[in-house]
C-alpha cells in the first residue's frame, strides 16, 4: 500500500490530479481490480488505468479497444518505477482517459511483448464504462 502511495504522489506534477479543477468530479482509478467489470463514471470525469507494467522487459501496455463515443483518451501515460523494487522490479502504468459523452463504451487493453505485431498479448484488461449525464431538462 505504501508503494502505491509514493507511486501516485508524482501524479500530482505530471499532468494526473487527484481532482480535475475544471469539474466537480473527481477523477476515478481504476486498476487490475476492475478487469471484466462494468463500472459507471460521470460526465466529464476523468478516468485513470492503473496497471503493473515492467517497461524494461519490452512489453508495452496498448489500448485494443475503445468502442463508442462515450470515453476518449487523453493521451497522458506515465510509467512510474517501484522505488522498492530495484533495478527492473517493474512499477505502474497510469493511462488516462475521460468520460465525453452520456452512453456505453468498453475499453480493452493488451500487455504486448516486445517485437512481432501479431504475438498475442501476454496480459490483457477490459472494462466496460458506463458514463452518466445530467438528467435531461423537462420542458
Amino acid at each position: 500500500m505504501r508503494c502505491l502511495a509514493l507511486l501516485a504522489a508524482p501524479l500530482l506534477l505530471l499532468g494526473f490530479p487527484a481532482c480535475d479543477d475544471r469539474l466537480d468530479t473527481p477523477e476515478i482509478a481504476l486498476t487490475e481490480a476492475a478487469n471484466g467489470k462494468t463500472v459507471t463514471v460521470e460526465l466529464g470525469q476523468l478516468i485513470v488505468l492503473r496497471l503493473l507494467a515492467n517497461p524494461t522487459t519490452g512489453h508495452q501496455w496498448r489500448v485494443t479497444k475503445l468502442d463508442g463515443e462515450a470515453v476518449v483518451a487523453t493521451g497522458k501515460s506515465e510509467y512510474f518505477a517501484d522505488p522498492d523494487a530495484g533495478v527492473a522490479g517493474g512499477g505502474m502504468l497510469f493511462t488516462s482517459f475521460r468520460a465525453a459523452k452520456p452512453g456505453k463504451a468498453t475499453l480493452a487493453m493488451g500487455y504486448f511483448p516486445p517485437g512481432s505485431k501479431d504475438a498475442p498479448p501476454a496480459a490483457t484488461f477490459a472494462v466496460t464504462l458506463l458514463v452518466r449525464g445530467p438528467e435531461p431538462k423537462k420542458p
